[in-house]
């Protein structure tokens, strides 16, 4: 039976494995979890780079060596940014003069690992022997949804992108402020950069929720950018939302 190993701490998660490249897949179900687990909503940049060093340090290090083992660790540094380290029991190899440039030639089938690992990184590094590798990156943020309230207002404020990722927790938010009788909403969107089809969508239901309720109501878009005040507009959703610049 193959060798697995984990261990997860409070900001890194650990894995010892043999080198089999089934092992993989398991290692990087357990890295989703744990990067997701540390408020990282997009975990794909971050994933391939992890698969791409494990599928190499198995295949090009220890050459599919099945007593050898490959080491990695996924851990958090910053408050989205990760260092991931990949080392395996191998040789080695001269990297001084690795390109890491993707190749323009679509045909190429070999070679591409790490220069993909390198265009989703701000930083990659080896060790003296070129048995261990280093990556840096940094993912984007889970959003969240702060709540306050401003003269009589309830203020919204998403702390990043309202797409489709987060439209359900968005949706049952505000039923539930509708559900507890509050009439004049403020959505601060100094934070998002990007709104969804799926996230105007729910924008409209919430206007017409509270239009069914035969009382007076009041919307307001603050700080919004320009892209998304054109939606807005696009959509005439600007006849239901009042836009406010600055904060």
């Amino acid at each position: 039976m193959a060798m697995m190993k984990v261990d997860r701490g409070e900001s890194d998660i650990r894995f010892g494995i043999g080198s089999e490249l089934y092992l993989v897949d398991k290692i990087i179900e357990e890295a989703k979890a744990f990067v997701r687990s540390q408020g990282a909503e997009d975990t794909g940049g971050l994933i391939l780079v992890l698969r791409e060093l494990l599928n190499n340090a198995i295949e090009h290090g220890n050459h599919k060596d099945s007593k050898k083992k490959v080491e990695a660790t996924v851990e958090r540094i910053g408050p989205l940014r990760f260092k991931v380290t990949v080392a395996d029991e191998g040789e080695g190899f001269d990297y001084k003069d690795l390109i890491l440039k993707m190749s323009d030639d679509p045909t190429q089938l070999r070679n591409r690992g790490l220069p993909l690992v390198n265009a989703y990184c701000d930083e990659l590094s080896f060790n003296a022997m070129g048995s261990q590798v280093e990556a840096y990156l940094t993912v984007p943020a889970e959003t969240g949804f702060d709540l306050s309230e401003e003269d009589g207002w309830k203020v919204i404020s998403p702390t990043g992108d309202i797409t489709a990722s987060v439209a359900e927790q968005f949706r049952s938010l505000l039923v539930a402020l509708v559900e507890e009788g509050y009439l004049k909403y403020r959505f601060n969107l100094a934070k998002v950069m990007d709104i969804d089809s799926i996230t105007l969508s729910i924008f409209v239901v919430f206007s017409n929720m509270l239009e069914k309720k035969g009382e007076e109501y009041a919307l307001e878009i603050v700080a919004a950018n320009a892209d998304i005040e054109d939606v807005f507009n696009l959509t005439r959703l600007n006849n239901k939302y009042s836009f406010i610049q600055g904060e």
